[in-house]
């Protein structure tokens, strides 16, 4: 019948296609397809289609051989029978006909018909397990229906075919998120019921892993498309985007909502329900094996009288109960790590979303706290925005995903308590309620210990933030630190914030061991009262089957109490997380300012004034707090023309710029108020301040634009970049690094190019063709030569007004001549003749992270002695028993373990703080004490990660993991002495349960760590994408890039939930496969003393198998542990060897006395230099060559040359930062044979990009306190500060000013006036000046240096 209905089939598709096209052909084909699923799901319907049919079979045949035909009501004694195989026949009919219409409906009816199916079946498989199966594991039942012999046994196996066989290993049907973007389904998607939940889809990845060295990111499996970053923004972001109209109140409550009501899964609310569900199963299953252990324990002590059920029958149970839990403790794991990564990437791109709105310049950033280390609380809280995004998107966002076990809490543990109270009842009777009533009365005491916890932990939280925020801050001014030789005094300093940080983690940590200590006893007072009153006050007799099953559920109890407060603290973190109040506070300070615009398309003001910060005008600003303001009458630019923007520093000139496109707080000045920006072209914005992405010249150029040929080579010869893409042996192809490091500072920005340079510029590109009819606006001090193409001028005043306007000819002034020079430039920009040969060449600068390829003895002692003294009772009466005896010896057990174990934990975790400091100190050494050029190589992102993701390891995780393990390991050796003692036959088992368990244990090593390694590699990019996005995210804003931004963002998520997936499945493989086979072992443990070992004593079988318990247990946890262990410390890719990865990179010459210069040195200013050659790399080419010159005290050396000709690097060349030969006096001692940091102080550099620290003016001064604030004003006054301020200003920079992180708040003008009044306070006899006052008005800069070099630098060389 089967095949003639197939036959059927296929004819009618054939002639459904004949007489048609190609198309119709396809499309009757894919209709096919959809009728019967796909052709791996096909098959098991005519499985399931055949067995069916062979049950109606059996079904009519046993009615008809057993009945005859005669159905009627006249023999009621046959009737019942006859009745019920009828019921049959019927029943498999119908499944038949179901079978047949899930072969021939459509997709979805045909899931439908099939599921109808094996619920049909399973009812039927359930009814003949209980009436024929289970009477065979009873001595007083036989099967209902064993008369029909071989066909009772027939039907059973078919139906067990058809009911689980099939439904369980049928492939499931992939059901795409979108379905007009199919996409290819992953083997989890697919996978079948069985696959699925036991992770056999994972063989594959553990199997390749262990055919190669290194298991690449290509042969992972791929990311589904419900975790695809797009499309989980698309349906959470309506419920957590602040600026949603449907956002929730809360974060957490937004979470709720995306994971409960949203369709990330088609039925996401039922896997959260199924979460239930499986919790309570493992809740359930955790009370079989002590219920079996005290059955087997009763059938040993009465030698099988009396017994009903069969003792195969716990024996099984002590391998199904166990095998059921893991599964379904393992799918509960599985949910919630599905929404771990799903809440972590949701969570990092709303991060990421409102980094793009917020306003960056509106606080003035961290505290770096005073020269001891401290610093204001208020100050502190107002961090660096950038520090605090990485600690968001690090730590915060780890605390917040480990936080995705809450129902543990909130009904594992209850149901477990209440559980294991019922339990205790049932074989201890009233004597539980007594222990119970002992621990309710106790269980205050961890109740108070874990709200001072609490508290602890809030203040270690801050004392983090505080150090990361230093940490982050030092690495953004670190070449700055090196400059100046500050490197030992800035470590020192960061040394004491994390000594800070390290007491109060050590606070933690006690407080931790003394709530775990008192969680220990608790539960053993409570078997102890309920022992005393078992025995004493109900004069009832202990027995190996009540004191076993008895132990177990009270450790279980134990380990319930201390899973509630260890996971308190864990909930704790994820509620004082930066994350809440970021989002929970409202977005109007941090929002961009919408553009008001009137009706035209006009650029320009109309009583318009803005401020930094949303306050109102009339309050009054703190000598720390400068309120400019610029306040703009009416001010109309010039379309299709070049606009020219000067006035003296600090003036608000760059203010305006990034006013117009809405980066300030608009305050109108009347209710008409406006200003207008027409973006429907498009707006380009060059900051005054470089920036440029950490990727290829070409790449930067485009700044994802479509790359066309013509003009981009019109755009490179233009800006006069020819002549030095020319010097890059990979040309527009290399990397220029972070920060554009690669690049001199005329490469990156107009203000520090050379005269010649500047001439072609205005020449090639102001008066080009790509300029031509286009509306710039051009912010210059350098008027002589911008005047010559500007067409209308704008003049600023030092308090933020307009003190000119009009044509530029007249605003400038007549004086405004076209810089005139000698000699023809075209040699020096044009491209030169020469024709190379072509080769390849990488340009790659930044190099690929590196990818390298419970309590201990005393808790069996204590089980040993309970089992001994229930042995009393059955080898003399029970009034001769001495219970007190007993009762203060185990007591005395005890306490001892509690003290022993406090103080190893005691000793351990002083040992471990101590670890910590010292690979923290070792590590932000050797990150100092780097070279320029390993800087220049590495992201800074990834250094943040070895100093936050990496040091948070050290100080908790990586800390209790070892603990964690020490114990397991101690106590899993003590459980197989002990059990191997009483139980010879156990070594063999015990020892292949162990041999196969390292097995399983190689196999997943290697797949996790190559797995670990390649999430370790995918992190850092995540946040090297926030860091580069945020240091100009005006730029981002203003070309409107914010798609290409998310874009890549994505892509970045997208690679990391796709690796951590992996991960995240393959420790469920791994954990599952351990459980089976702990289960295993003790279950043949059960069996051997059942069945083989002659008549053992009931108490030490009970001791034996209560051990085997623990040790299948601690089976799975030592080798996870282990594991874990070796992925986060002994292996590259992770934690402690990224750690000592980062103890080992290039360093500078050590400090030694040796080279430490006379007391008098340096007396004077020479500087002789003799044949110096430089080079940036050991296998570089040179960068200088044979340069040769003698500057005497006191004179005035002056350095040019073109852009990148090599200005700076002879700078950096003489303070010995980059690669040297030759030889270099500096009065009179070659500075190769003293200490950078005798060299470096006295030296001073001013770079050409100047660079402040967060906090005060007096602390950027004078970082050590080493100087009054006489000196300090005299040093600003000297360096023309008080040259651009007006007097009586609030907008005044004074030394309690507070400076944002970078000197954000700040224009470039007035940080290079600050960065020479700290260069003159060191007095030092060398001062290099490079193009410091590139940024500053001529006037001004003029002024500022006569006034230095009289007043302050008499001596110095330059």
């Amino acid at each position: 019948m089967i095949h003639t209905f197939i036959r059927t089939f296929d004819t009618r598709v054939n002639r459904s296609t004949e007489g048609h096209g190609t198309l119709d052909v396809i499309i009757a084909s894919k209709r096919m397809s959809e009728t019967l699923w796909e052709d791996s799901l096909a098959y098991p319907v005519y499985a399931a289609l055949c067995s069916s049919v062979a049950l109606l079979g059996l079904a009519v045949a046993t009615y008809f051989t057993g009945n005859g035909s005669d159905l009627s009501l006249e023999h009621p004694e046959s009737s019942d029978s006859e009745w019920l195989q009828f019921a049959h026949c019927l029943t498999y009919g119908y499944t038949t006909m179901l079978a047949l219409l899930s072969v021939s409906l459509t997709n979805s009816w045909s899931q439908v018909a099939m599921r109808h199916f094996v619920l049909v079946m399973l009812s039927s498989f359930v009814v003949y397990a209980w009436r024929d199966l289970y009477p065979l594991a009873t001595y007083n039942r036989t099967p209902v229906n064993g008369a029909e012999g071989w066909i009772l046994w027939a039907t059973i196996a078919l139906l067990g075919l058809a009911a689980v066989v099939i439904p369980v290993v049928t492939p499931r049907q992939y059901v795409p998120f979108d379905p007009e973007d199919s996409k290819e389904p992953t083997p989890e998607q697919t996978a079948s019921i069985l696959s699925f939940y036991i992770f056999s889809f994972m063989d594959p990845v553990v199997s390749a892993a262990g055919k190669v060295n290194h298991l690449p990111y290509t042969r992972l499996p791929p990311l589904a498309d419900s975790d695809d970053s797009n499309n989980l923004v698309k349906e959470s972001f309506p419920y957590l985007d602040p600026v949603s109209p449907t956002k929730s109140r809360h974060i957490f409550w937004g979470l709720i909502r995306v994971f409960w009501k949203a369709t990330l899964l088609p039925n996401l609310h039922w896997e959260h329900i199924l979460e239930c569900v499986m919790l309570i199963v493992k809740c359930l299953t955790l009370y079989i094996s002590p219920y079996s252990i005290g059955q087997l324990l009763k059938h040993i002590e009465g030698g099988g009288a009396n017994a009903t059920v069969i003792p195969w029958f716990w024996i099984a149970a002590l391998f199904c109960g166990p095998a059921i839990g893991s599964i379904a403790v393992q799918s509960f794991t599985y949910l919630t790590n599905v929404i771990a990564v799903r809440t972590e990437a949701i969570i990092t791109a709303l991060v990421s979303e409102h980094s793009l709105r917020i306003r960056i310049k509106a606080k003035s950033g961290f505290d770096t706290g005073s020269a001891d280390g401290s610093g204001s609380p208020d100050t502190q809280e107002n961090s660096q925005i950038l520090g605090k995004i990485n600690n968001l998107v690090t730590s915060d966002l780890n605390n917040i995903t480990d936080g995705r076990n809450f129902l543990l809490l909130g009904l594992y543990s209850p149901l477990q308590v209440v559980l294991s109270i019922w339990f205790l009842y049932s074989i201890l009777e009233r004597s539980a309620f007594v222990g119970m009533a002992i621990m309710i009365l106790l269980f205050p005491l961890p109740g108070y210990i874990a709200k001072k916890l609490y508290g602890i932990q809030v203040e270690a939280m801050k004392m983090a933030d505080v150090r990361v925020g230093a940490v982050t801050e030092i690495l953004s001014v670190l070449r700055m630190i090196k400059l100046f030789g500050w490197e030992r005094k800035m470590g020192e300093r960061l040394a004491a914030k994390r000594e800070e940080e390290l007491k109060w983690i050590f606070r933690c940590q006690m407080l931790w061991l003394l709530n775990v200590t008192i969680n220990y006893l608790i539960p053993l007072f409570y078997m102890m009262a309920t022992y005393i009153t078992y025995t004493v006050i109900m004069h009832r007799s202990l027995s190996a089957s009540i004191v076993f099953p008895s132990m177990t559920v009270f450790e279980m109890l134990r380990l319930q109490l201390f899973t509630v407060f260890h996971w308190a603290p864990v909930y704790i973190q994820v509620r004082q997380t930066e994350l809440i109040d970021l989002f929970s506070c409202s977005g109007d300070e941090s929002t961009v300012t919408p553009v008001q615009a009137p009706d035209s398309d006009v650029i320009g003001f109309h009583d318009a004034k803005f401020t930094w910060t949303r306050s109102s005008s009339g309050d009054s600003a703190s000598p720390a707090q400068r309120r400019f303001q610029l306040a703009i009458d009416d001010l109309y630019f010039e379309e299709g023309q070049i606009n020219l923007i000067f006035g003296p520093t600090g003036s608000g000139k760059t203010f305006m710029l990034m006013a117009l496109p809405g980066e300030m707080h608009f305050i109108p000045a009347s209710p008409g108020g406006w200003f207008n920006l027409p973006r429907g072209d498009g707006v380009a914005y060059v900051p005054q301040e470089s920036w440029v992405l950490n990727d290829t010249i070409k790449n930067n150029i485009l700044f994802g634009a479509p790359y066309d040929t013509e003009r981009y080579i019109q755009v490179v010869h233009q800006c006069c970049l020819q002549r030095d893409l020319e010097l890059f042996d990979a040309g527009d192809d290399t990397e220029v690094g972070e920060k554009g490091v690669t690049l001199s500072g005329g490469q990156k920005v107009l203000a520090a190019l050379d005269v010649h340079t500047s001439k072609w510029i205005v020449d090639k590109c102001f008066k080009g063709a790509l300029i031509r009819g286009r509306t710039v606006l051009l912010v210059t001090q350098n008027l002589p030569l911008a005047a010559s193409v500007a067409k209308f001028a704008v003049s600023m005043n030092t308090d933020g007004h307009i003190l000119a306007q009009g044509l530029a000819s007249k605003v400038v002034g007549r004086g405004a001549t076209e810089l005139k020079t000698t000699g023809s430039i075209r040699s020096q920009y044009e491209p030169s003749e020469s024709n190379n040969s072509a080769k390849e060449v990488s340009g790659k600068l930044i190099a690929d992270e590196e990818l390298a390829e419970g309590r201990v003895g005393w808790s069996s002692l204590q089980v040993w002695f309970l089992g001994y003294w229930a042995q009393q009772y059955d080898t003399q009466p029970a009034e001769a028993v001495s219970v007190p005896w007993y009762l203060t010896v185990y007591c005395v057990l005890l306490g001892l373990s509690a003290v022993a174990s406090y103080i190893s934990h005691r000793a351990y975790f002083l040992g471990s703080i101590r670890a910590s400091r010292v690979m923290h100190q070792q590590l932000m050494q050797s990150i100092i004490g780097t070279t320029l050029r390993w800087l220049d190589q590495t992201p800074t992102s990834r250094i943040m990660t070895r100093c936050t993701q990496d040091i948070r390891t050290l100080d908790g995780p990586l800390a209790m993991l070892t603990l964690d393990f020490g114990d397991s390991v101690a106590s899993m050796l003590m459980k197989f002495v002990a059990i191997s003692v009483l139980t010879p036959a156990f070594i063999l088992p015990g020892v292949l349960a162990v041999i196969f368990g390292s097995r399983l244990s190689q196999m997943f090593l290697r797949a996790q760590l190559a797995i670990k390694r390649e999430m370790s590699a995918a992190r850092a990019p995540v946040l090297g994408h926030f860091t580069a996005a945020i240091e100009d995210i005006v730029s981002i804003r203003a070309y409107r890039t914010q798609i290409m931004y998310r874009r890549h963002l994505f892509a970045r998520i997208n690679r990391y939930t796709r690796v951590t997936r992996s991960l995240h499945n393959l420790n469920l493989w791994i954990g599952l496969r351990m459980d089976f086979l702990g289960a295993l072992l003790t279950s043949t443990l059960a069996a051997y003393l059942v069945y083989w070992k002659q008549v053992p004593t009931a108490s030490n079988a009970g001791f034996s198998l209560n051990m085997a318990v623990a040790f299948s247990g601690l089976i799975l946890w030592a080798v996870i542990q282990f594991n874990e262990f070796q992925v986060q410390g002994l292996y590259s890719g992770n934690s402690l060897e990224r750690i000592q990865q980062y103890l080992r990179i290039e360093q500078e010459p050590e400090v030694t006395n040796s080279r430490v210069p006379p007391a008098y040195w340096p007396s004077s200013g020479d500087l002789r230099v003799e044949h110096l050659h430089a080079r940036y790399s050991p296998d570089g080419p040179d960068v200088l060559h044979d340069i040769s010159f003698h500057a005497k005290p006191g004179q005035r050396v002056g350095i040019v040359g073109r852009t990148g000709s090599g200005k700076s690097s002879l700078m950096l060349s003489l303070l010995r930062c980059i690669i040297t030969s030759g030889d270099v006096y500096y009065d009179g001692i070659r500075t190769d044979l003293l200490n950078l940091d005798n060299l470096r102080s006295n030296m001073t550099i001013i770079p050409q990009d100047p660079e402040l620290l967060s906090g005060s003016l007096r602390q950027n001064l004078d970082p050590f306190s080493e100087h009054d604030d006489t000196t300090l004003y005299d040093a600003l006054r000297d360096a023309g500060l008080s040259n651009i301020q007006t007097k009586n200003s609030n907008n005044n920079i004074t030394l309690d000013t507070e400076i944002a992180s970078g000197g954000k708040n700040l224009s470039i003008g007035q940080r290079q006036i600050l960065a020479l009044a700290r260069a003159l306070i060191r007095r030092s006899k060398l001062l290099f000046l490079d193009e410091a006052t590139s940024a500053i008005g001529r006037k001004w800069a003029t002024c500022s240096l006569i006034t230095a070099e009289k007043k302050r630098i008499p001596h110095s060389s330059g």
